[in-house]
Parts: structure tokens; sequence; C-alpha cells
């Protein structure tokens, strides 16, 4: 019999992917979409990869309203919740992400439970893991927490992660519900092709932004950095990975990369515009002091946070596609989608 997989959050840039492998994998999907536009947006992008259009169903849910999430699962075989926001801009007010990741995580979790779905795989992030620290060098593990409680580098969206996924283990340790088996993936910066025209809100706008020279200098900062498709392989593997089963899996390059050396990376492939100097640590600094943005960024000058990805490696045979080949992926397909809506 053809298993069916929920997905949550069907439009955005990650879970678009999953539903491709998905559904090349034989799978059947269900996804959840906010509106009615936001199912068109997902046909439009998936249709080249959708063999039978029962292969692929939609129901309407919110983050936030217990409407239509109680009979959403009803006869799906595994959970697979990739939604919950993720801002380009910090908020105003945390709880404008906090509160929806949590609050989604409970409604999916609870609906997974009512449809006796036993497997469950759920988008963390390294934000559940590597930040709150206070150290400038470090390497941290699937065994690690972020410090929400760490008064300097811990925004609204690190806590909107290690919050949900607090609550997701809490939810499958509990006695009434130790059938369900759950396994959380954190990816760093997610990177690559999108499916579909869609780049806004993700790292595809930060390329963007590279591109067409809206970056004129690039502050003294690293990040953590995978690639789309492989973020979405671990989580299509780990439903039948036993191995991966309870586990905190770390999606990333071990090493981290210069915002500078993506700009390089982008100029060796012909995009002339991205920028090639650094922003001198005593600019981003002043910029903060009138910048939300840029206060932000301040806590992370010169920090560099490595990533022990031993046991990824081990239970899924794993090697990462390249940074290079991965931002020059990027920078490809971003030039397409943006030569597209010049014509």
């Amino acid at each position: 019999m053809i298993k069916k997989i929920f997905i949550s959050g069907g439009s955005g840039y990650l879970a678009l992917h999953c539903i491709k492998l998905a559904l090349e994998k034989g799978y059947r999907v269900k996804t959840s979409v906010r509106n009615e536009s936001k199912k068109v947006e997902v046909l439009n992008a998936i249709k080249g990869y959708l063999k039978k259009p029962e292969d692929l169903e939609f129901c309407i849910l919110d983050l936030l309203n217990d409407q239509g999430w109680n009979e959403s699962m009803i006869g799906c075989d595994f959970l697979l919740h990739t939604a919950s926001p993720f801002p380009f801009k910090q908020p105003k007010n945390e709880q404008d992400l906090i509160k929806p990741a949590v609050q989604g995580t409970i409604r999916a979790l609870n609906a997974a439970k009512t449809a006796n779905i036993k497997r469950v795989v759920i988008t963390s992030s390294v934000a559940s893991i590597a930040f709150g620290h206070n150290k400038k060098n470090i390497t941290v593990s699937h065994k690690d927490w972020t410090n929400t409680n760490s008064p300097k580098g811990v925004d609204a969206y690190m806590k909107s992660k290690t919050f949900a996924e607090k609550y997701a283990w809490e939810f499958v340790n509990k006695e009434e519900n130790s059938s369900m088996i759950l396994t959380t993936i954190h990816p760093s910066g997610i990177f690559g092709a999108p499916i579909g025209n869609n780049i806004s809100g993700t790292s595809m706008n930060f390329i963007e932004q590279f591109i067409t020279g809206k970056i004129p200098a690039c502050p003294n900062i690293t990040f953590g950095f995978t690639n789309v498709k492989e973020v979405a392989k671990l989580h299509i593997e780990s439903l039948s990975n036993s191995n991966s089963e309870n586990k905190r899996i770390i999606c990333s390059h071990s090493e981290p990369i210069e915002m500078l050396e993506v700009a390089k990376f982008l100029r060796e492939s012909g995009f002339n515009k991205a920028p090639s100097k650094k922003l001198p640590d005593f600019v981003v600094k002043m910029m903060a002091l009138i910048n939300s943005d840029m206060k932000s960024m301040k806590t992370y000058l010169g920090v560099k946070t490595k990533f022990d990805i031993s046991q990824t490696k081990e239970i899924f045979d794993w090697n990462p596609i390249s940074i290079k080949d991965t931002i020059v992926e990027s920078g490809i397909a971003v030039k397409k989608i943006i030569d597209q809506r010049a014509n």
C-alpha cells in the first residue's frame, strides 16, 4: 500500500522540496496551506513532478487557529511538520514569531495523535542549538540547546524554534504518547535553487540582494550553510531510517562561511555586483545605534560557530554538497527569476 505523508506549510521553500522528493520516492502527499492562493502557488510549482492528481491533496490550516486541524491528518501515515514563521527582519514583538511556532507545533502533534500517526519529523533549526553560549569560538552538537535566557545574542526566531522543539520532545516523552517516534532536523542557513518563483522571505532574498548590488559591503559575520535539497532528503529519509528515531539531526557544513566569501563565489561566477569589501566592525556598531537589524547583527561580529555533524554522517552516510556549488546554484536560480519578472 502506498504511504501518505502530511507535510505542513506546503508553500514554503523547504516544504516544496520535501513534497517534490516525497512524490519522486513514491509517497502520496497531503499538505496544508494558509489560503487558496497558496494552493495555486504550490500546484504551479510542483505540477511538473506530479504524475497523478490524486497523489497530492490540500487542506487549509492556520497555525493560530484550531479549525480543521483535528481531521486534517486522518488517513496519513507520517507527519512532516515544516510550517513555522521565518522572518527576514526581526519583529517588533517577539511573540509574533514565538506564538505561531509553538502553537502550530502543538496543533500538529495533537492532530497526528488523533490520526494515530506514529512517525513524526519536525523541521527545527540550528537556531535551537547554537546560540546564547556567549563564546566567540564554539563547536556545538546535537546535545546542545540554545540558551534562551542569555542576555544577548538570542533573537525571537531562535526562541521560537527552541520553545517549539522543546514542546515537541515533551509531548512525545509523555507516557500516553510513548508510541510516537520523533526526529528533529536542524538545518543551518538553507540555500539552493527554489522550486517555483517565490524568493521572498527566504535565504534567496539574501542572494538577490547580493547579486543586485543592494549590499555594498559585508560585515564580519559567519554563518552555517547547507543545501535545501539535502535538508529535504534528510527529512524524507528519516521517515524510514530507524537509526534516526528520537534523534536531533544537524544538517550543515561543519565549518561556517564568511559573508564576504559568499560574495566572492558569486563574483567568480559572473555576478559582478556582489560586494567585494568588508564592512568595518565600528561601522556596524555605529549603525546599530539607529538600526534594529544592525543591532542584532552586532552581537555576532567575529563569532565563529562550528557544527559537529558526525552523528548525521554516521546515520545517513552523508556528505554535504559543496558550499561554492550551492552558492552558484542559488545565484543562477535567483537571476533567472529576476529576469522572468522583468519580461
